[in-house]
Protein backbone atom coordinates (compact mmCIF):
# COMPACT_ATOMS: atom_id res chain seq x y z
CA UNK A 1 0.00 0.00 0.00
CA UNK A 2 1.61 3.50 -0.84
CA UNK A 3 -0.67 5.23 1.21
CA UNK A 4 -0.24 4.70 4.54
CA UNK A 5 -2.93 4.92 7.65
CA UNK A 6 -1.97 8.49 8.71
CA UNK A 7 -2.65 9.70 5.24
CA UNK A 8 -5.91 7.82 4.24
CA UNK A 9 -7.29 9.49 7.92
CA UNK A 10 -6.22 12.78 6.80
CA UNK A 11 -8.21 12.96 4.27
CA UNK A 12 -11.15 11.23 6.10
CA UNK A 13 -11.03 14.22 8.60
CA UNK A 14 -11.05 16.78 5.69
CA UNK A 15 -14.24 15.30 4.11
CA UNK A 16 -15.59 15.39 7.03
CA UNK A 17 -14.34 19.33 7.73
CA UNK A 18 -15.95 19.84 4.35
CA UNK A 19 -19.07 17.92 3.86
CA UNK A 20 -21.72 20.32 4.89
CA UNK A 21 -21.10 22.59 1.82
CA UNK A 22 -20.59 19.48 -0.30
CA UNK A 23 -23.55 19.22 -3.35
CA UNK A 24 -23.57 16.78 -6.18
CA UNK A 25 -20.85 18.16 -8.11
CA UNK A 26 -18.54 17.57 -5.42
CA UNK A 27 -19.81 14.33 -4.61
CA UNK A 28 -18.93 12.88 -8.22
CA UNK A 29 -15.38 14.64 -7.81
CA UNK A 30 -14.47 13.41 -4.78
CA UNK A 31 -15.94 9.46 -5.97
CA UNK A 32 -14.18 10.00 -9.31
CA UNK A 33 -10.49 11.03 -6.84
CA UNK A 34 -11.33 7.50 -5.14
CA UNK A 35 -11.86 5.58 -8.40
CA UNK A 36 -8.40 6.77 -9.78
CA UNK A 37 -6.59 6.33 -6.72
CA UNK A 38 -7.92 2.65 -6.55
CA UNK A 39 -6.42 2.46 -10.05
CA UNK A 40 -2.79 3.41 -8.81
CA UNK A 41 -3.33 1.57 -5.06
CA UNK A 42 -6.17 -0.82 -4.79
CA UNK A 43 -5.65 -1.48 -1.12
CA UNK A 44 -5.33 1.90 0.06
CA UNK A 45 -8.33 2.92 -2.90
CA UNK A 46 -10.89 0.62 -1.10
CA UNK A 47 -9.67 1.42 2.50
CA UNK A 48 -10.04 4.96 1.63
CA UNK A 49 -13.85 4.32 -0.16
CA UNK A 50 -14.49 2.39 2.56
CA UNK A 51 -14.20 5.02 5.16
CA UNK A 52 -15.97 7.86 3.59
CA UNK A 53 -18.96 5.59 3.15
CA UNK A 54 -19.02 5.21 6.72
CA UNK A 55 -18.34 8.79 7.36
CA UNK A 56 -21.56 9.83 4.84
CA UNK A 57 -24.86 8.46 4.20
CA UNK A 58 -25.07 9.77 0.97
CA UNK A 59 -22.20 8.84 -0.19
CA UNK A 60 -22.58 5.30 0.89
CA UNK A 61 -26.14 5.29 -0.91
CA UNK A 62 -25.39 7.02 -3.88
CA UNK A 63 -21.93 4.85 -4.72
CA UNK A 64 -22.48 1.86 -2.90
CA UNK A 65 -26.56 0.65 -2.77
CA UNK A 66 -26.69 3.10 -6.38
CA UNK A 67 -29.67 4.98 -5.31
CA UNK A 68 -30.26 8.09 -7.19
CA UNK A 69 -29.28 6.21 -10.86
CA UNK A 70 -32.70 5.93 -12.19
CA UNK A 71 -33.31 8.58 -15.05
CA UNK A 72 -36.62 9.43 -16.87
CA UNK A 73 -36.43 11.36 -20.07
CA UNK A 74 -32.94 12.18 -19.43
CA UNK A 75 -33.74 13.64 -15.90
CA UNK A 76 -33.10 11.91 -12.73
CA UNK A 77 -36.20 10.70 -10.81
CA UNK A 78 -34.38 11.84 -7.59
CA UNK A 79 -33.62 15.46 -6.61
CA UNK A 80 -30.34 15.05 -5.51
CA UNK A 81 -30.02 18.27 -3.59
CA UNK A 82 -32.86 17.67 -1.42
CA UNK A 83 -31.67 13.73 -1.24
CA UNK A 84 -28.71 15.42 -0.05
CA UNK A 85 -30.20 17.24 2.78
CA UNK A 86 -32.34 14.64 3.88
CA UNK A 87 -29.49 11.98 4.23
CA UNK A 88 -27.43 14.60 6.53
CA UNK A 89 -30.71 14.19 8.88
CA UNK A 90 -31.31 10.84 8.27
CA UNK A 91 -27.38 10.33 9.27
CA UNK A 92 -27.55 12.47 12.45
CA UNK A 93 -31.27 11.18 13.87
CA UNK A 94 -29.90 10.24 17.75
CA UNK A 95 -32.29 8.19 19.81
CA UNK A 96 -35.59 9.45 20.90
CA UNK A 97 -35.51 11.94 17.88
CA UNK A 98 -38.71 11.96 15.47
CA UNK A 99 -38.24 12.95 11.82
CA UNK A 100 -41.58 14.03 9.91
CA UNK A 101 -40.84 15.17 6.32
CA UNK A 102 -43.30 15.06 3.05
CA UNK A 103 -44.00 12.52 0.60
CA UNK A 104 -41.48 12.21 -2.35
CA UNK A 105 -38.80 13.19 0.20
CA UNK A 106 -36.91 10.04 0.79
CA UNK A 107 -37.51 9.20 3.84
CA UNK A 108 -38.20 5.86 3.99
CA UNK A 109 -35.43 5.34 1.17
CA UNK A 110 -32.66 6.74 3.76
CA UNK A 111 -33.98 5.08 6.43
CA UNK A 112 -33.68 1.64 5.05
CA UNK A 113 -30.01 2.95 3.56
CA UNK A 114 -29.60 3.80 6.85
CA UNK A 115 -30.14 0.54 8.54
CA UNK A 116 -27.45 -1.39 5.76
CA UNK A 117 -25.08 1.70 6.31
CA UNK A 118 -25.33 0.64 10.23
CA UNK A 119 -24.39 -2.86 9.71
CA UNK A 120 -21.87 -2.19 7.35
CA UNK A 121 -20.33 -0.03 11.02
CA UNK A 122 -20.88 -2.99 13.12
CA UNK A 123 -21.89 -6.51 11.21
CA UNK A 124 -23.40 -7.66 14.59
CA UNK A 125 -25.65 -5.15 15.18
CA UNK A 126 -29.46 -5.29 16.02
CA UNK A 127 -31.87 -2.96 14.32
CA UNK A 128 -35.63 -2.71 15.54
CA UNK A 129 -37.98 -1.99 12.83
CA UNK A 130 -41.48 -0.71 14.35
CA UNK A 131 -44.56 -0.51 12.14
CA UNK A 132 -48.10 -0.27 13.00
CA UNK A 133 -48.76 -4.11 11.86
CA UNK A 134 -46.08 -7.26 11.40
CA UNK A 135 -47.03 -7.30 7.62
CA UNK A 136 -45.95 -3.69 6.97
CA UNK A 137 -42.59 -4.29 9.58
CA UNK A 138 -41.99 -7.74 7.51
CA UNK A 139 -42.03 -5.36 4.00
CA UNK A 140 -39.39 -2.95 5.48
CA UNK A 141 -37.31 -5.99 6.29
CA UNK A 142 -37.63 -7.11 3.04
CA UNK A 143 -36.78 -3.58 1.39
CA UNK A 144 -33.50 -3.54 3.54
CA UNK A 145 -32.90 -7.34 2.46
CA UNK A 146 -33.34 -6.23 -1.66
CA UNK A 147 -30.91 -3.26 -0.86
CA UNK A 148 -27.88 -5.46 0.50
CA UNK A 149 -29.08 -8.31 -2.14
CA UNK A 150 -29.19 -5.93 -4.91
CA UNK A 151 -25.98 -4.40 -4.51
CA UNK A 152 -22.41 -6.05 -6.32
CA UNK A 153 -20.61 -2.82 -4.49
CA UNK A 154 -21.57 -3.82 -0.95
CA UNK A 155 -20.76 -7.25 -1.85
CA UNK A 156 -17.04 -6.20 -2.49
CA UNK A 157 -16.97 -3.72 0.40
CA UNK A 158 -18.56 -5.36 2.89
CA UNK A 159 -18.41 -9.21 2.39
CA UNK A 160 -19.58 -9.89 5.76
CA UNK A 161 -22.90 -8.44 5.71
CA UNK A 162 -23.42 -9.77 2.16
CA UNK A 163 -24.83 -13.44 2.51
CA UNK A 164 -26.20 -14.05 -1.45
Amino acid sequence: MLWNETQIEGVVQQFLERRSSYGLEQYRELHAKLESLKAIDRDAGVLLFRRICLADLWFFTRYVLSVGEARVEGRFLLDHQTAIDVSRIVQDLKHKELFIGAREHYKSTFLRARAVWRLCHDSNRVILILRATLKRAREVVQAIRDLIDKSPKLQVYWPEIWKG
